[in-house]
């Protein structure tokens, strides 16, 4: 998976092969990669990687106090569905999770107005 995840913003590769690697890591299937061909920036995508590869994941978990919104692509392959209770196991009521159907970690891409609902369902919620 971090193959594709670090292929698919690696501007050297052809189109071709950074379609493939983003259909593996970020689209759901029949989703269309191509809407993210452009728009990479190979300094931001490094350190990205360098923060992902260095960083226990462990860190990721600790969040603070603050409610959280877990949302999930329904067919996500960087956070798979088997994944997808680890932060509500451990910590609690704090964290809702949404699963977004027919969408992968593109999801903001993939499932725009059902990401919006979401989180504005969620902030509404969290400022009663």
């Amino acid at each position: 998976m971090r193959k594709a995840i670090d292929g698919a913003g690696d501007l050297k590769l052809s189109d071709a092969q950074r379609l493939e690697y983003l259909k593996q890591a970020f689209f759901a299937p029949g989703n269309d990669p191509s809407v993210w061909l452009g728009g990479w920036h190979p300094e931001t995508h490094e350190a990205e990687g360098h923060a992902r590869n260095t960083t226990p994941v462990d860190d990721y978990f600790t969040a603070g106090t603050a409610p959280i919104l877990d949302l999930q692509g329904e067919k996500d392959a960087v956070a798979p569905r088997r994944f997808s209770q680890v932060l509500r196991n451990m910590l609690g009521d704090r964290v809702t999770v949404v699963v977004l159907a027919n969408a992968g970690h593109a999801m903001a891409r993939e499932q725009p107005k059902a990401m919006a609902d979401a989180i504005s369902t969620f902030a509404k919620r969290v400022n009663q």
